[in-house]
């Protein structure tokens, strides 16, 4: 299920309201995956996940501890270079 609305909007950030939701699965699930693009993760959520400020995300993606792209003005994190980040965490 693919969600259109803006960037960091109520009705996306309430499907994450628990914590348990909260995961990088269930972001994935949610947010739906396209064969023939990678399902990219926005600063909220990788944010969310890391139980970090959202400017934290953006220094992890400039610093290039996290895998991510620059659309426009917005940072994507790449779903595996989060997944890699908290393996290497624990």
């Amino acid at each position: 299920m693919l969600v259109l609305c803006a960037p960091g909007c109520d009705a996306e950030r309430r499907r994450f309201r628990r914590p348990e939701e909260a995961t990088l699965s269930a972001l994935l699930v949610t947010a739906g995956t396209s064969p023939s693009a990678p399902q990219l993760l926005k600063v909220h959520q990788v944010a969310y996940v890391l139980n970090v400020s959202e400017p934290t995300v953006r220094r992890l993606c400039q610093t290039r501890v996290l895998r991510a792209r620059k659309v426009g003005t917005d940072w994507r994190v790449f779903p595996g270079s989060l997944h890699d980040y908290l393996a290497e965490a624990t």
